[in-house]
């Protein structure tokens, strides 16, 4: 048994001592005798009395149907469907069957449509105290009118609505889901959904081949519908849609998983199985937790048809291949564990130094401190959470360069290359996906420091060199005006004497 503070879950093997069916469980109900039905394919009905969840199964308070020892009309069950009237449908791959809780006898209802035995029967509706709709896999939909005069019911009249004019591979119906009093919506494998208002027997058809690009995003083993919308179990995975516009979930985990039943806990999360183990998905996140063998379920791979909710305890049930688990919830409500961000460790271009060497712890917070060629680093963080830890995914931004938060995956540790000088503040945060919480963001300041020729020194000396140099250029220029002017001078005083003596030579007695 797994189990926390919001809910437990059993896992019974059916495949071992005393209960040695080998065959897939395809259908649960659990009825207000506690009574646990389980069909299987090609294993008749296991009914276990007394059951709960709670509890160990007991060996001793079990019986098994089959075709050899009851009216059970093949060993291969598909469904069960409670009634208004005291019964509980039983669809088989030989036809249909009921319990009548009044005289704890199983008897088969002969159902003749189009001059055709139904058979192939893998969900049962019934709508109001007389009519069934019944999905068969090859041989389309069914209503059948009921008269259920005494404790006997009888087929009063049938219709038989098939697709593509009959072609069997056009009418695999392998579930189908009651919205409300006259909304009932059919899932077929390769072709869509059809839903139908049986008021005027209308139907419309919904294919997403297109939309996600794959034709096994048609095939529908599962349909359900909460306040969001339209949820479907696909052989592609999880769809959703609400009927203006159809997408495909956000939840990666669920992409090539077959999805093969959706049932909402009163978390408003969805669980979901599929081939490869159970998914518990909060649509309001869009983020789901998975339990398969290494969580400790021992049954992995789910089976179509094989999944029921109990309305008054609000335990859900799931049928696989060699077994069916139980989840019930727990009334206790509890805030999620949300681990501290811790900083651990420091490597410089790929190599692990000692991070105390580095960082220091201020009124601001942590501050790394780096020179300018120790600018490509990888920083681990770390949280401590035993049970969950496999489920984080961490984000990191940097202010004032990343204003959107980026996705590292579920690595704790986040690659930071060619940082300019400068200061920085990295913020990490990361995403419970177990519980759909997000922890607050842990800040760490790096500085990385200038190389020696632009530090505010260097800065100083270049400002008094230039200045030195601009006076020396100032002086050069000075010096060689004022030189400039002295040969001028000379030149004019040499011109002056010239004059002087030729004028003295001109006025000369000879």
């Amino acid at each position: 048994m797994y189990f926390n503070d919001m809910y437990s879950i059993t896992n019974a093997r059916l495949d071992t001592p005393p209960y040695q069916i080998s065959q897939p469980v395809r259908a649960l109900y659990y009825d207000q005798e506690q009574t646990l039905w389980l069909g299987t394919k090609g294993g008749g009905i296991l009914q276990i009395h007394d059951y709960y969840p709670d509890n160990k199964l007991q060996t001793n308070s079990f019986a098994l149907i089959t075709a050899s020892n009851s009216s059970l009309t093949d060993n291969s069950v598909y469904c069960f469907a409670p009634s208004r009237k005291g019964l509980l449908w039983i669809g088989t791959e030989g036809g249909l069957n009921y319990y009548s809780y009044s005289s704890k006898q199983l008897k088969e209802l002969s159902i003749m449509a189009d001059g055709k035995e139904v058979k192939y029967i893998h969900s049962v509706n019934e709508l109001n105290d007389s009519t069934l709709w019944i999905s068969t896999v090859g041989e389309g939909i069914v209503k059948v009118i009921l008269n259920l005069a005494g404790h006997i019911p009888s087929v009063k009249s049938t219709k038989r609505i098939v697709m593509d004019n009959g072609r069997m591979a056009s009418n695999y119906f392998f579930t189908s889901y009651q919205e409300n009093d006259s909304i009932l919506w059919f899932g077929n494998r390769g072709y869509g959904a059809y839903r139908m208002n049986t008021t005027n027997e209308t139907i419309e058809t919904y294919c997403f081949d297109n939309i996600v690009n794959s034709r096994m995003a048609n095939d529908i083993f599962a349909i359900y519908r909460n306040d969001k919308g339209y949820w479907l179990g696909t052989s592609s995975g999880l769809l959703y849609f609400d009927c203006d516009y159809v997408h495909q979930s956000k939840a990666d985990l669920f992409f090539n998983n077959t999805v093969h039943g959706i049932l909402e806990d009163y978390r408003k999360n969805l669980w979901v199985s599929t081939n490869q183990g159970l998914i518990r998905f909060n649509p309001d996140t869009g983020t789901g937790h998975v339990y398969n063998g290494t969580s400790g379920l021992e049954t992995t791979e789910f089976s179509d048809g094989a999944f029921y909710k109990d309305n008054r305890t609000g335990t859900l049930f799931f049928g696989g291949i060699n077994g069916f688990v139980a989840i019930k919830p727990s009334n206790i409500s509890v805030e999620a564990y949300m681990p501290p961000i811790y900083l651990k460790g420091l490597s410089i271009f790929g190599k692990e130094q000692n991070i105390n060497q580095f960082l220091e712890v201020t009124q601001k917070g942590h501050l790394l401190r780096l020179s300018y060629n120790q600018n490509f680093l990888q920083l681990d963080f770390m949280t401590i959470d035993y049970i969950n830890g496999n489920s984080y995914s961490y984000y990191y931004k940097i202010e004032g360069v990343n204003d959107q938060w980026i996705e590292n995956g579920r690595s704790s540790n986040i690659v930071l290359s060619n940082l300019a000088a400068g200061d920085y503040t990295l913020l990490v945060k990361y995403k419970n996906h177990s519980s759909g919480s997000e922890s607050s963001a842990f800040s760490v300041n790096i500085h990385i420091a200038p190389p020696w020729y632009t530090s505010s020194w260097a800065y100083v000396v270049y400002m008094f060199l230039l200045m030195g140099l601009f006076v020396m250029i100032i002086y050069k220029i000075v010096y060689s005006y004022r030189r400039k002017q002295d040969r001028m001078m000379e030149k004019m005083n040499q011109q002056k004497k010239e004059e002087i003596y030729e004028s003295k030579l001109r006025f000369s007695p000879i």
